[in-house]
């Protein structure tokens, strides 16, 4: 049988098992650190028997193939698993797992992932890391994405809490994919910023604010404010996935903070301090783009 256009192996067998064995072992000598393991629900096909006549269900089959390999994997120097394409259920067989798939660069993007993080930011308690896929600056398309789209996409993997950038920095490539030079420029502008990498770096989820609200009116739309409780720091992190600019306010209590509780607060990309007044939060944020607010507390 053939699934997505790949033959269906017997996860059980032992010829099965000696080509994932072979292959794992073959990565490791290549030097590699990082697997991202791709459409891991296909893995999951009912056979009318197996090699192993004490499994009976796809499930088991799904299993016993993926702890052999996952023992493959743990011999010597450990590999990163990034689980792609995946359910929920196989946590216990990846570090990470992609929140959505094939995401790049522009604010219609990023309202999908973050999306993800409305309303699965839990998935974090299963996964070391939810990866809200690869970061792109600069994509493919004539119509290059702005400033403020990849402060929003790069605020995306800080509020999802893990970062892997993927743009094209080779001047000498000729593959004619992605804008090297300005990939570069950009990477210079938006990927230096300390405060925002210190909040990525610490590889946890943040949750929505509300966890009800949708920001496009469709049914599927993101939240655009998230909240990050550190033991030193409270982020709140606001998205415009919206061509006009935005304003709002988000209360003190909505956040667990009172007047008190915190003695400074900083908007990371600008770098301004900010004013924050008993009734919350006050913020505006240009189309396309985002903003956090970094509460220093007490």
């Amino acid at each position: 049988a053939k699934l997505d256009g790949a033959y269906c192996l017997d996860p059980t067998h032992p010829g099965t098992k000696e080509f994932i064995s072979r292959e794992v072992q073959n990565k490791k000598k290549e030097g590699f650190e990082y697997l991202k393991v791709d459409f891991t629900s296909n893995g999951m096909v009912q056979a009318d028997s197996y090699y192993n006549k004490d499994v009976t269900t796809a499930v088991e089959a799904y299993n016993e193939g993926f702890s052999h390999f996952i023992s493959e994997v743990d011999k010597g120097e450990p590999m990163f698993i990034a689980l792609s394409i995946a359910p929920i259920f196989p946590y216990q067989y990846g570090n990470s797992r992609r929140i959505a798939c094939d995401t790049w660069g522009k604010i219609g993007q990023s309202e999908y992932s973050l999306n993800a993080v409305s309303g699965g930011w839990w998935t974090n308690e299963f996964y070391q890391y939810n990866d809200p896929d690869h970061l792109v600056l600069v994509g493919n398309d004539a119509d290059k994405e702005t400033e403020g789209e990849n402060r929003a996409r790069i605020t995306n993997g800080a509020v999802s809490g893990m970062v892997l950038v993927s743009d094209n920095y080779s001047l000498e490539d000729k593959s004619g994919r992605g804008d090297a030079k300005l990939s570069r420029e950009r990477a210079q502008k938006i990927l230096m910023n300390k405060d925002v990498n210190e909040m990525a770096d610490f590889g946890r989820s943040a949750r929505p604010v509300y966890g009800y609200r949708e920001y496009n009116d469709k049914g599927d739309g993101a939240e655009n404010c998230f909240v990050l409780d550190t033991e030193k720091y409270l982020y709140v992190s606001v998205v415009n996935y919206k061509d006009n600019q935005i304003a709002g306010k988000v209360a003190l209590e909505r956040l667990g903070l009172s007047p008190s509780s915190f003695s400074s607060v900083k908007e990371l990309w600008s770098g301004d301090d900010v004013k924050v007044g008993k009734d919350g939060l006050s913020y505006t944020v240009p189309g396309k783009d985002a903003k956090i607010y970094r509460f220093l507390k007490k």
